[in-house]
């Protein structure tokens, strides 16, 4: 990946960012999929374009060896 590192600082710090207002928000004791759709929720008010179960080709050394699917990928490619 050759994405500027700056843009990447700031997508995992609103990803953070983004998890810690649902998390104290909601507090605990409910089912994944609450949290799940709070954070979507969050990360796309915050500007960021989510993709939910998306595929993605795993690489090493320049070769694909296998597929992924990531619970989510952000419009940066940061996978949560």
């Amino acid at each position: 990946m050759n994405a500027d590192a700056s843009v990447l600082n700031r997508t995992f710090r609103g990803t953070i960012g983004c998890a810690l207002t649902v998390i104290n928000t909601l507090g605990c004791g409910f089912l994944e999929m609450v949290y799940e759709n709070a954070l979507a929720h969050e990360l796309r008010r915050a500007g960021l374009a989510v993709r939910r179960q998306a595929s993605t080709t795993v690489r090493y050394d320049g070769i694909a060896v296998g597929q992924y699917i990531t619970d989510w990928l952000t419009d940066q490619n940061v996978t949560i």
